[in-house]
């Protein structure tokens, strides 16, 4: 947005971070850090208002329960604000379900079932293959990256960034030259960044718990398998560390065969990096050598950011901006 409007000032708004009954869905993020991480200072849309005001907005939003309708928080705080004196004009999807209706809607939780055997997945990848060209024009978003406007607009919810054609390139230099991790490692992530630097590391990005709705597929119809094998092919001895949440260790030791590594295969599990830490993992993924990784913004990033000119990225949709689809 900045790109494409130059002279205008963005905000960020985090409120849904200040409402109590969403902190279970959020636990595994920890609000704006940017800051924190990259040291990238955004001005916060609460700096228009005193406090009192600010506070009697977080209510209102509240007081919707977003949550209990999909999520359909856009419509929520744009409606808000607006009794506050700050018209915005909503320009990312409302909620999670399709604007297309029930009925697509209900097509599409079919195709998840579908796409979790090794068949119905096969046989969607080779139709997707197949319309490629036409998926990729249809999933062109760099007109909703780099919107010119003399409007206020609310942009927010969105994973453009995520997908092939978003238009990254027209500011990755800015990009590369401000996502600079500000990372002080402990000592146990020094030591195993000190075996990720010296081998040919291979990140796997097994991201669990919330987003299993939307990437159990990978666990079930072999994509992991396939990225791994693929790996090994163009790579020699590779060295795999599995990132994931704290409570899935123990499930990826007994389901390592899941995520395409064999009983020879060196592997680690990184699941030690939980609440403020929890980025860490983000700058580890970025500094091996490969990465495989879902529909994740998290692992998409460290992906994006693993500055190895011969790099491979894995994904499991064509849609998403990796090198490489299974």
């Amino acid at each position: 947005m900045q790109y494409a409007n130059p002279n205008d000032t963005i905000y960020m708004e985090d409120i849904v971070y200040s409402i109590p009954e969403t902190e279970e869905f959020l636990a595994m993020w920890q609000g704006y850090e940017l800051d924190k991480v990259f040291g990238i200072k955004i001005p916060n849309i609460s700096q228009l208002f005193e406090p009192d005001e600010y506070s009697q907005i977080i209510d209102e939003v509240r007081e919707s329960r977003f949550w209990d309708n999909d999520w359909n928080y856009p419509p929520v705080i744009t409606d808000v604000l607006g009794k506050h004196g700050i018209q915005l004009t909503n320009v990312c999807r409302s909620n999670f379900i399709p604007n297309d209706g029930i009925m697509k809607a209900a097509l599409i939780k079919v195709a998840r079932k579908v796409r979790k055997t090794k068949l119905g997945g096969s046989i969607i990848r080779g139709g997707m293959k197949a319309a490629e060209k036409r998926i990729i024009t249809k999933t062109d978003y760099k007109d909703k990256m780099f919107i010119k406007t003399d409007e206020n607009l609310f942009f927010g919810q969105t994973g453009y960034p995520l997908f092939r054609n978003a238009g990254l390139e027209l500011i990755e230099s800015d990009l590369r030259k401000n996502l600079k991790f500000r990372t002080e490692l402990s000592r146990k992530n020094n030591e195993i960044l000190k075996i990720i630097d010296s081998c040919n590391s291979v990140a796997i990005h097994a991201r669990r718990g919330d987003m299993m709705t939307y990437v159990d597929f990978c666990y079930t119809n072999g994509y992991f398998k396939r990225a791994a094998d693929f790996i090994r092919k163009k790579t020699k001895a590779p060295h795999f560390f599995v990132f994931s949440d704290d409570k899935s260790g123990s499930w990826i030791k007994a389901n390592r065969s899941v995520l395409g590594i064999r009983n020879e295969d060196p592997f680690d599990i990184i699941d030690w990096n939980t609440g403020n830490d929890s980025y860490v993992d983000m700058f580890l993924m970025s500094r091996c050598k490969h990465n495989v990784f879902t529909r994740s913004s998290f692992g998409f990033w460290a992906a994006w950011l693993n500055e190895n000119p011969q790099k491979i990225t894995c994904s499991p949709d064509i849609r998403i901006n990796s090198r490489y689809h299974f």
